[in-house]
C-alpha cells in the first residue's frame, strides 16, 4: 500500500492546485477549477467525483472506475 500526501497549494483566478507528494517527491498535481477536481500523473488524468452521500469516484486515464464511500476512510488515507 503506498501513501501520498498534497504539499502546499496555490491559486491563479478561479485555479486552484497542490503537488501530490510520495514522500518528499511530487508525482503529479491535484487541481480544483470551474471544471471539477481532478488528478495530473504521469499515466494521465483521474476525473474526482465527490457526491453529498460521501461518496468518491475517480475515473481512471484508462476508463476504469474506482469508488469508495466514507466508511472506507480508514483502509484509503
Amino acid at each position: 500500500w503506498e501513501s501520498y500526501s498534497l504539499g502546499d497549494g496555490s491559486r491563479e483566478k478561479s485555479e486552484q492546485t497542490w503537488p501530490i507528494l510520495k514522500e518528499s517527491t511530487e508525482v503529479g498535481t491535484y487541481i480544483r477549477d470551474e471544471q471539477g477536481d481532478r488528478l495530473n500523473t504521469p499515466e494521465g488524468e483521474w476525473v474526482i467525483d465527490a457526491s453529498a452521500n460521501h461518496r468518491v469516484s475517480a475515473t481512471l486515464p484508462d476508463g476504469r472506475v474506482f469508488s469508495t464511500v466514507a466508511a472506507d476512510r480508514d483502509k484509503i488515507s
